[in-house]
């Protein structure tokens, strides 16, 4: 038990001091896909590794086109590989709707495969594929513009 300790703790040690090359932990982005539904993004990034780390955040979809009407809030856990300035972001989410009383709800879980670019003075680029399993459509790919600080 002892040996499991110190050898948690060496580790723990380890992913804290090769972590400093994330310097932007946060993300505020904007997303659409222009046609179907727009989203208010936030992002946490929790470091693992010099190019890996683990993301915590949540969307807020609103449904424009077909989607009109339609609201949603999504908390999201995912993964940052291959960084340090290109990732890949792959994630799992569940997308809650928020209607009023009376209303039937969709609520969905679903995985999101994406690209992003965090540049040195923080822009970032984002460009997604969501996968839902409950909600039509099924398949959302949208682009996003924002600020890592």
């Amino acid at each position: 038990m002892r040996f499991l300790l110190q050898t948690l703790a060496l580790l723990v040690i380890a992913v804290i001091s090769s972590a400093q090359s994330f310097d932007k932990r946060n993300s505020l982005l904007v997303e659409s896909n222009f046609f179907i539904s727009l989203s208010i993004s936030y992002d946490r990034i929790v470091p693992i590794g010099n190019k890996t780390a683990l993301m915590f955040g949540g969307d807020y979809l609103m449904g424009i086109g077909f989607g009109q009407g339609s609201h949603w809030l999504s908390p999201e856990v995912g993964l940052l590989s291959f960084g340090p300035r290109h990732f890949l972001d792959t994630g799992v989410m569940y997308a809650l709707d928020i209607k009023q009383d009376g209303e039937d709800k969709e609520s969905s879980p679903g995985l999101r495969l994406s690209y992003r670019l965090q540049g040195n003075k923080g822009l970032t680029i984002r460009a997604n594929a969501n996968f839902y399993f409950n909600i039509d459509p099924i398949f959302i790919p949208t682009i996003g513009l924002g600020y890592s600080f």
